[in-house]
């Protein structure tokens, strides 16, 4: 299909996921249990459908197949199939015994899905959801249809940032090296734990101006930095492409660096809302400053994800800063429309990710 049915196509997809979705408000298990197992089940089935659809399509596909025909001894065997985290090859192993590479693909997407679903409701229940889900599937989810080893990585990552609130720290850095077995990127993660004052509950101003601050100076130095890394911990020798500098398209960078300037325009209310508001902003001033790196190589700035994702719930909760119902209403069909007009002109328009024209084999 051409990119306009593609676009209808989706809009249709995540709009049917976000309506199920919105039953998770009934209290009869029944009806909500339904609701958030369609919710996922729709885009997995859409993930799991699609051929050729995502830049690293073809790569997965000949990585399922390569995957399928290794024995689990070979598997895991020093140096073999090196290029991918031991997490991401079991679990790719154990499914390709069940279904064929369509399935996989599937898994992949239904898996992580879940796991964002289920935080979503368990621990975030006073936001206003079913537009934290509606703008998630736009703004976030199309990069999993490219980014399958990443958006397993960062799924987990954001399973375990509710334990920074919670002051289990040892909790959440335990998520984070249990991402890296899936994307060794998501050790980066680990900063955020450092940037949420436990004492006070609130952003740590100090530590999150020296972390700004270096995060500035490492995008300047960065591929030096990878190229040390990879020279003194094998396990990272797979990355030191990350460090070689190549002019670069980046104008996605500049639709985020819009968003972060409307947030800056929205803090006096951001801060009177919920002090974890501003921890999401902060998150995503860092991914912002990590895009700029986008410039040189197309690989590093995606590791940005990992602070980008929470921004989610705050955009997705910003109506809230109005009074009155209707204009909460009118506001959540507006962070609905910036979520869809997002993924036209990131996805479709300039062409990120690749996930245009949606096709099916």
């Amino acid at each position: 299909m051409g990119n306009i049915m593609s676009l209808f196509f989706y809009i249709c997809i995540f709009m049917l996921a976000s309506a199920h979705f919105s039953l998770y408000r009934y209290k009869q298990k029944t009806i909500h249990t339904y609701g958030l197992f369609m919710a996922v089940l729709i885009p997995s089935l859409m993930s799991g459908m699609r051929y050729q659809v995502g830049t690293d399509y073809g790569n997965y596909d000949y990585i399922f197949t390569l995957v399928r025909s290794s024995t689990w001894k070979q598997l895991f065997s020093r140096g073999y199939l090196d290029v991918w985290e031991p997490g991401f090859k079991f679990l790719v192993k154990l499914l390709s015994g069940i279904g064929s590479n369509k399935f996989i693909f599937g898994m992949l997407c239904f898996i992580p899905l879940s796991l964002i679903v289920w935080q979503l409701v368990h621990n975030y229940s006073e936001y206003h959801l079913t537009t934290v889900y509606t703008f998630f599937l736009f703004f976030v989810f199309p990069m999993s249809l490219n980014l399958v080893r990443q958006f397993f990585a960062v799924a987990i990552v954001f399973a375990g940032m509710e334990y920074i609130f919670q002051k289990k720290i040892w909790k959440y850095i335990a998520f984070c090296f249990l991402a890296v077995l899936f994307h060794a990127s998501a050790l980066l993660a680990v900063v955020a734990c450092f940037l949420w004052d436990y004492k006070k509950e609130e952003v740590n101003k100090k530590f999150t101006g020296i972390i700004l601050l270096c995060f500035v100076i490492f995008i300047n130095v960065y591929n030096y930095i990878i190229k040390y890394i990879a020279g003194f911990i094998t396990f990272f020798n797979k990355y030191e492409y990350l460090g070689i500098n190549s002019m670069r398209m980046n104008r996605d960078l500049y639709v985020k660096i819009l968003i972060l300037l409307v947030l800056f325009l929205f803090i006096k209310y951001i801060k009177q809302l919920n002090n974890r508001y501003m921890f999401f902003v902060v998150l995503y001033a860092l991914a912002v400053i990590i895009g700029f790196t986008g410039f040189t190589t197309p690989f590093f700035k995606r590791s940005t994800l990992y602070f980008e994702f929470p921004i989610i719930l705050l955009l997705g909760n910003l109506p809230e800063i109005f009074s009155g119902k209707a204009n909460k209403h009118i506001a959540r069909g507006l962070v609905c429309i910036l979520g869809i007009a997002y993924f036209i002109l990131v996805c479709m328009i300039i062409g990120d990710g690749n996930v245009f024209p949606y096709r099916i084999s």
